[in-house]
């Protein structure tokens, strides 16, 4: 599903079911918290971060500028400013990302030191003007000086490897002199070289790890000088990791509609540590046996929707994810024939159902698309009424999968002798503790690299037993293909209680058709949720219960929007070999703002409430899709105001 669509449907009943079922059918991939539904009549505000600053006299500092778009608002802006003295030079200019802008304040060394009150105005054609205040401290100029701060101040490189991190030189009382930087403390083999070797506002120091350097963490001290200014000096973390760094492990992240902006690796608790890619594809090497993956993601249709995920497991888990190259999307399309007003639901080979409403006369048009990983592919369409049963069903084998627009072999006649009315299943459920819940149930046809998707589906309110629900034929089914049964159980308060009421979801994989009884495990322990930092971005502290049997694997989300442009978010996806034996502790969204690449715009916003969701999912082997496996996960929601 796109970002923008799925951020539609966060935390609805619908899509937290479909959430629950992506986690039962070890479905890839994730949620995309991008985007969102605006209206309303065209503005903006504007925030500024830190909203006081405090600059000496002959130095500068600078403000972030937030614009919050309202009803579609996206024209450009002039700025105008009151209240600065002028011995203050306001500059502004794009900071990267979108709408944000950085207010550069550059005080002479003549200033008046105190406490100045201004205003920042914002104006574009045909919209309000938007305000913001805030306050420039101005001190008194001191003797002139210079400080020196590394960006990252912690960096972890290989043996036989070298490394960069870019030494700022930061004046103060009116110096503006140029430093000469050296090193000292690093270990033999180390070498530290400075590009420039004299400064006046940043060097890149690079550092070079011989394959003799025993592996450990080395503080170096990067010093300078200047004529007429006290020495300064800063520490820079040496990480030295093995020469070969464990398992080597190369990921091809491939998700759809968004590109790879930001891509790092955490070796066990270690330092997070930015890798570069290299034609799409990222490689790194694990040496403490488990570790953790951040992939910052931005959507292609609107730019200011961005999220990160983070795959945590072991090093054999993580080996396993994102191996394949992106596949290519192939458009497909034809025609059906159905009863006037009916609902047909078509997909080939591996692709989302895609839903169409039959017109009177025959002869209607369909069109979706496929994930071009196979040769072959397999077609599968329902006609059914609208929210009531599945009445006639068309299953094609092996499409060749080929050609600018494949060929699906002609109209999609239900009422042809190609049709067939589908199978019937009692299910019966168990274990649920009381009436108020509301039920749903689903039936998955799946094969080897094939997942068409659901079959028929039927609904009931109330803690009673389901009506039987539409399933293949034996039939009609070979060798390989598996049916999943999925029930939910939902009550009333899900969205509304605060994370302490449980959606559970009961699934069970069949090869021959047949009843079915679902049983629903008792909820895990509702989890902790709360701010562990609200400012200059909020981190989020969850601490959730793996106990069996909802120890196979953990979904953290949290998403932010604002207007129908903007949106942050973060997922955190948790393995077995993570989990390990189970139990309860607690987990952070990481803190990246000290890794080389990473750019704090792309973090939580704060002040902005946070929706989250969580899914706890155990299956009763280590494969539930399997002859007669079964799966169960529990999810919790609830919201964070800031």
């Amino acid at each position: 599903m796109r970002p923008a669509m799925l951020l539609r449907w966060l935390f609805s009943p619908l899509f937290v079911l479909l959430l629950a079922i992506q986690a039962a059918c070890g479905g890839g991939g994730g949620s995309d918290p991008v985007g969102g539904n605006g209206g309303g009549t065209p503005s903006f505000s504007l925030s500024l971060n830190p909203s006081s600053l405090t600059v000496q006299g002959g130095a500068s500092g600078t403000m972030l500028v937030t614009v919050t778009p309202q009803g579609g608002f996206n024209a450009s802006i002039s700025w105008f400013h009151s209240g600065l003295p002028s011995s203050v030079i306001p500059t502004i200019g794009p900071a990267g990302a979108a709408m944000t802008y950085n207010l550069q304040l550059a005080v002479d060394n003549t200033a008046l030191a105190g406490s100045y009150p201004f205003t920042l105005t914002g104006k574009s054609t045909g919209v309000a003007d938007a305000i913001v205040q805030g306050t420039l401290v101005i001190q008194n100029a001191g003797n002139p000086s210079f400080s020196l701060s590394p960006n990252p101040s912690s960096i972890s490189i290989t043996k036989g490897s070298s490394g960069s991190v870019v030494v700022a030189v930061n004046p103060s009382g009116g110096f503006s002199g140029t430093v000469a930087l050296s090193a000292s403390g690093q270990p033999a083999g180390v070498t530290v070289d400075f590009s420039p070797s004299s400064a006046t506002t940043s060097s890149n120091a690079t550092f070079s790890v011989g394959s003799s350097v025993a592996v450990g963490t080395y503080p170096i001290t990067i010093n300078g000088t200047a004529p007429g200014a006290p020495n300064a000096s800063t520490t820079v973390s040496l990480v030295v990791t093995h020469l070969s760094g464990g398992t080597q492990i190369t990921m091809i992240p491939c998700l759809q509609q968004n590109d790879v902006i930001f891509f790092a690796v955490q070796d066990g608790t270690g330092p997070w540590t930015e890798v570069a890619g290299n034609s799409g594809a990222y490689s790194f090497s694990l040496a403490s046996g488990r570790g953790a993956v951040a992939i910052t993601l931005r959507d292609q249709v609107k730019p200011d929707g961005i999220y990160t995920m983070v795959l945590m497991g072991s090093t054999s888990e993580l080996a396993m994810q994102m191996q394949e190259p992106c596949p290519s999307f192939q458009p497909v399309s034809g025609t059906y024939t159905a009863g006037e007003g009916h609902l047909v639901s078509v997909a080939l080979g591996i692709a989302g159902i895609t839903n169409f409403a039959a017109l009177a006369g025959g002869g209607n048009s369909w069109t979706t698309s496929t994930v071009m990983k196979k040769p072959l592919g397999d077609l599968f369409a329902a006609e059914s009424i609208p929210g009531g049963a599945t009445l006639k069903c068309i299953l094609r084998r092996d499409i060749p999968l080929s050609g600018s627009n494949p060929s699906v072999g002609g109209d999609l006649n239900f009422g042809g002798a190609e049709a067939f009315i589908p199978g019937s299943a009692a299910i019966t459920l168990s274990g649920l503790a009381s009436s108020g819940q509301v039920i749903t149930g689903i039936c998955h046809l799946w094969n080897p690299g094939l997942d068409v998707g659901v079959v028929g589906s039927s609904f009931s309110f109330g803690g009673g037993g389901l009506p039987p629900i539409a399933v293949v034929p034996a039939s009609k089914l070979r060798a390989g293909d598996l049916q999943g049964i999925t029930a939910t159980a939902m009550p009333p308060d899900y969205a509304t209680s605060n994370g302490t009421s449980p959606m559970l979801l009961s699934q069970y994989w069949m090869a021959t058709p047949q009843d079915v009884t679902l049983n629903f495990q008792t909820p895990a322990t509702p989890p902790t949720v709360s701010l562990s930092q609200s400012s200059p971005h909020p981190r989020l502290r969850f601490t959730s219960n793996f106990a069996a049997p909802y120890s196979t694997s953990f979904i953290f989300n949290v998403v932010q929007v604002q207007g129908s442009t903007s949106s942050r978010g973060w997922q955190i996806l948790m393995s077995p070999g993570w989990i390990n034996s189970g139990g309860s502790f607690p987990v952070d969204t990481p803190d990246l703002t000290s890794v080389a690449g990473w750019n704090s715009s792309w973090d939580l916003w704060p002040g902005v409430n946070l929706l989250w969701n969580t899914v706890n999912s155990g299956s009763s082997a280590g494969n539930a899709r399997v002859d007669g496996g079964r799966q169960w996960t529990c999810n919790y929601t609830a919201e964070i105001i800031p």
